[in-house]
């Protein structure tokens, strides 16, 4: 269920604070449970403003900004490195251990691709050859 809006917490309130209302009639008025009027209220007396907390940051990143900078330019300088053998250069180097799919999401984070790319054109007489050419008699 989504979480009411800060402009309607703030008419609540305002509501309950001019004392015409209990809070029943409040939460009846705006078609809010009482237990919603009366956390909005509390919120107020304690933080000064009914409005609604900020979401939690979630987990920290594993991989401060160094290693990350570490990992850049370890694989700038060797590219050919497998994930689990970043994980034991990072691990060596930076002292904090992490898992092959968490180096395959720093990776990803860091816009950086697993995948080789060829570093030579492909050849085009091997293309033409490749093509199926009908015999005639």
């Amino acid at each position: 269920m989504k979480s009411y809006s800060n402009d309607l917490r703030r008419k609540i309130v305002a509501a309950y604070e001019t004392g015409d209302y209990s809070q029943d009639e409040i939460a009846e008025l705006f078609g809010v449970c009482q237990k919603s009027v009366s956390n909005f209220v509390r919120r107020q007396d304690q933080t000064g403003s009914p409005d609604k907390l900020p979401r939690g940051g979630g987990r920290q990143p594993q991989l401060d900004e160094p290693a990350r900078q570490f990992i850049r330019d370890l694989l700038k300088a060797s590219n050919h490195l497998t994930l689990s053998q970043l994980c034991q250069q990072v691990d060596e180097k930076c002292k904090t251990r992490v898992s092959v799919p968490t180096m395959g999401r720093v990776l990803l984070a860091l816009g950086l691709t697993r995948k080789k790319r060829r570093s030579t054109p492909v050849n085009e007489t091997r293309l033409e050859l490749s093509k199926r050419v009908p015999i005639t008699k």
